[in-house]
């Protein structure tokens, strides 16, 4: 009689040990499978331009200075940002020293001429800003109900790349 309960005993501590296992286990995926749709930071590049008109042989004239001040400032150029020229045939050498320095006033440099499209007159030029902008999802959206989430399963804002 008492090897029958201890049988009995060990028949009802190892079938409740299955019974708690088996309830931790679950027919739904734990990670993303690719169904829900993923949220991501998404990257774009900028680019914004400013014309320039460089009509006398002497450098740039104050009111060309002060546009181009004003449109670094309202860009806010900086660090990160990637600024070119692309200029016309005839663009004056004191216009480019002068653009230099204003450049170098923002703690900028000017980098390699780039393919814009666009031809500036023989005399003027083009002010090339280059940023790259992040957009991040608007997270966290209801694809997978958290209240509902039985098994765990990670949101598929926050799922690891596969």
């Amino acid at each position: 009689m008492r090897q029958s309960v201890r049988k009995l005993a060990r028949v009802s501590v190892a079938s409740i040990a299955l019974a708690l296992l088996g309830a931790c286990q679950s027919s739904l995926p734990a990670h993303y499978d690719g169904i829900e749709q993923e949220a991501r930071n998404e990257v774009h590049m900028v680019r914004l331009a400013h014309k320039i008109d460089a009509a006398a042989d002497d450098g740039l004239a104050d009111r060309q200075k002060t546009n181009i001040i004003r449109f670094l400032a309202e860009l806010d150029a900086g660090y990160g940002d990637s600024v070119t020229l692309v200029s016309g045939t005839r663009f004056p050498e004191p216009a480019f020293a002068d653009l230099g320095r204003i450049i170098r006033a923002h703690g900028l440099a000017l980098g390699d001429a780039a393919s814009i499209g666009e031809e500036p007159d023989s005399n003027g030029a083009i002010l090339v800003v280059d940023r790259y902008i992040v957009t991040s999802p608007q997270c966290p959206n209801s694809v997978l109900q958290m209240s509902k989430n039985y098994t765990n399963a990670s949101s598929p804002q926050f799922a690891a790349p596969m």
